[in-house]
Parts: structure tokens; C-alpha cells; sequence
């Protein structure tokens, strides 16, 4: 297992989901809480048709517009279905962020019980720190900086995955444009992100 992973948005493989319209692209699959974070991707009028295995309970809109529990989100605004996995279309295409249980009982623990389901939740694109599920092993954050900006990225953590939404930043040494993906394992230190132009960035950090 790579302690340290870079891709930039060219090398991401995209491969055709196992049913209907749509193509995914695998980041990554964490060792310990066997999430799965991927890029899904649907033409105009594609949706997931209710197949359970492309999307997980969280999906974040990186380009284009979704509609998920009778919300219309538009790029930069983050959804949290209710214990099951997001079920969807998209009118016009986009391209989702999302983190899937690789396993049955992965991150979500077993079939939750109808009643201690959480509501469906949409965070605006804006509004700050994405979300955070105390009951997961992980956590979602949107880190916005300004031109000159910097900012550090707290530990520690398992893992730490960065992908870049727009803009441009220096991390780990690295500098990374729009739709570039860096993983970093045993994130045991506070890592530094800057920004020159100013950038977006989506944090998905896997606890210890």
C-alpha cells in the first residue's frame, strides 16, 4: 500500500457502471473502514435507476446538477441520504463525488433500525465545512482558501484524500490543479495547504 498516491485528472480511469447509464472512477478503498471513494459520473438523463451499488449515503456534485430526495443540487453542495445509498438522475449530466461501503457493514454498520434513520441532509455549496457523521469513521470537509492563502489540515487521521474542485494548491510538496487527487496513509501529522490563485478543495479524512 502506497504511503503517498497522486493523480492528476487525465489518469483516472473511468470504467462503465455495472448497470444502466453512468461510468465510475475509483480512487480509493480504505484498508480499515473499507470505504470506497469514487467519481461517478452520469450522461443527460442518467441516474442511478435505484442500483444499490454505484453510490453511498454521501455524494458531493463536482460539475453539473443531481436530484436526490426531491432536492436539486448544483455543483459545490454536498447530500446525505437517509441510512440507504442515494438514489437519483441527473437531467442535464454531472459528475459526483461519493464514498461507498465496499462492504455490507462497511462504514455504515449492519441494516439500521427505520427508526434511529437520520433525515436526508443537503449542505449548500457555501456553507462551510461539508459534514460529519459521529456514528462513521470518517469525515467530509470543503476547504476554501483565497488567493495567498493557507491553511492546515488537522491529524490525526488513517487517511487523508484531497481532491482539488476548482483552483489550484501546494500539498505535501505537490502542487495540484482541478480535478487532481492526492492520498496520504498514516496522516499522523498536520499537513499544510496553500493556495497562490485560490482553491476548493474536497477532504475526506479516515479516522484512526
Amino acid at each position: 500500500m502506497e504511503e503517498r498516491l497522486f493523480v492528476v485528472t487525465d489518469e483516472i480511469e473511468w470504467k462503465r457502471a455495472a448497470s444502466g447509464p453512468g461510468e465510475v472512477g475509483h480512487l480509493y478503498q480504505d484498508p480499515d473502514d473499507h470505504m470506497d471513494s469514487r467519481l461517478v459520473r452520469f450522461p443527460a438523463g442518467g441516474g442511478t435507476g435505484g442500483e444499490p451499488g454505484l453510490l453511498g449515503r454521501h455524494v458531493f456534485v463536482v460539475d453539473g446538477e443531481f436530484e436526490a430526495d426531491g432536492e436539486l443540487l448544483r455543483a459545490g453542495d454536498c447530500h446525505r441520504a437517509a441510512g440507504g445509498p442515494v438514489n437519483g438522475r441527473s437531467a442535464r449530466g454531472c459528475v459526483l463525488f461519493s464514498i461507498y461501503p465496499a462492504w455490507p457493514s462497511a462504514g455504515y454498520g449492519e441494516a439500521p433500525d427505520v427508526g434511529t434513520l437520520d433525515d436526508p441532509l443537503t449542505v449548500r455549496g457555501g456553507e462551510g465545512t461539508v459534514m460529519m457523521d459521529e456514528d462513521e469513521r470518517f469525515e467530509v470537509r470543503l476547504v476554501r482558501l483565497k488567493p495567498g492563502e493557507e491553511n492546515t489540515l488537522p491529524g490525526p487521521y488513517g487517511t487523508e484524500e484531497l481532491f482539488v474542485l476548482r483552483g489550484g494548491c501546494v500539498c505535501d510538496g505537490r502542487r495540484m490543479a482541478t480535478g487532481d487527487y492526492m492520498r496520504r496513509r498514516d496522516a499522523a501529522e498536520a499537513q499544510a495547504l496553500s493556495t497562490d490563485e485560490g482553491c476548493e478543495v474536497l477532504c475526506v479524512l479516515h479516522r484512526v
